[in-house]
């Protein structure tokens, strides 16, 4: 069996720094597909349409519309990061839905996303933003 050993960079108290050895297996756990979803939705919802985070969009409607995510998993973690978060407005998928339809009907975050060089999908903006709503409709039906 390999041994893995991880630096950490340190500043001693006298000020010079040195290097400390950790032994083991230290991994990073990957989020879900949901735990995205739900982080990416996050974001587009505290930064509403003067967010500059073009990328969310697409991504999102990636998850949402092509991959696919699972509906109960992506409930939870939208549970745990939007409605059960005190510094967020939403309280379910209807107020979700209400400020995403605010945001992409802002003709700035229209032009804005149709600028955007992170279309990675290459769809037409009204497709992603149509799709995103789309299934935030669906999620809103199903509680």
């Amino acid at each position: 069996m390999r041994t893995s050993y991880i630096f950490l960079r340190s500043r001693h108290a006298s000020g010079h720094t040195g290097f400390q050895r950790l032994k083991g297996s230290v991994r990073g756990v990957p989020n879900s597909d949901e735990q995205t979803v739900a982080e990416k939705m996050r974001s587009l919802l505290r930064f509403g349409a003067g967010s500059m985070r073009h990328r969310d969009v697409f991504d999102v409607y990636y998850h949402l519309r092509i991959k696919g995510i699972d509906v109960g998993v992506l409930g939870s973690c939208m549970a745990k990061d939007i409605f059960g978060d005190e510094s967020m407005r939403e309280e379910g998928w209807a107020d979700v839905f209400a400020r995403l339809e605010k945001g992409f009907s802002d003709r700035r975050c229209v032009r804005q996303l149709s600028r955007a060089k992170d279309n990675w999908l290459e769809f037409p903006v009204g497709k992603v933003t149509a799709g995103i709503l789309s299934e935030a409709k669906k999620f809103m039906t199903k509680r």
